[in-house]
């Protein structure tokens, strides 16, 4: 695909894709195990449920890898972890009970695992051919991290 059929909406899409993808990746990061802690789970337990994080994307990785391959569609593969992402957590906040939020974090972890390497695949598809390089995409996801992160400190603490 030549840069003249790529339009500059759907570079530009990407790119606030990738920047909202990386900050909202990034207060989770930051800010859910301080929640755990918060609603009084021990350190224990929120390490046991962090760490099994990139365990699950051993498996979901390669698991989403290969569907992406074989319906040749990253686009759809990331609307689909996108709405398990957004529904596992949306179950996650309306529980208190560690093994509902255990397994619903395992569920969640399969559906995020996939997240940075689909949305580069799709990114790095839409620009082969073209003049395009991935870093000023990859840009703009470092710059969501960075930014979203830091204002969603204190979001969250005039929230409570």
């Amino acid at each position: 695909m030549s840069d003249q059929m790529i339009s500059r909406n759907m570079l530009g899409m990407l790119k606030v894709f990738n920047f909202v993808l990386y900050g909202a990746l990034a207060i989770y990061s930051t800010f859910f195990a301080l929640y755990l802690k918060d609603t009084g789970f021990s350190n224990v337990q929120i390490g046991l449920l962090v760490a099994s994080g990139p365990l699950i994307g051993l498996v979901a990785n390669p698991f989403w890898a290969y569907f992406a391959d074989r319906f040749r569609n990253n686009k759809r593969i990331l609307i689909i972890c996108l709405i398990g992402n957004f529904t596992c957590m949306q179950f996650v906040f309306m529980t208190e009970s560690y093994t509902l939020i255990y397994s619903l974090m395992l569920v969640y972890f399969m559906f995020q695992s996939p997240l940075f390497t689909q949305s580069n695949s799709l990114i790095l598809n839409v620009i082969e051919g073209t003049n395009r390089k991935f870093g000023e995409f990859r840009a703009w996801g470092s710059l969501g991290w960075a930014l979203i992160a830091v204002a969603a400190g204190p979001v969250l603490v005039g929230w409570g």
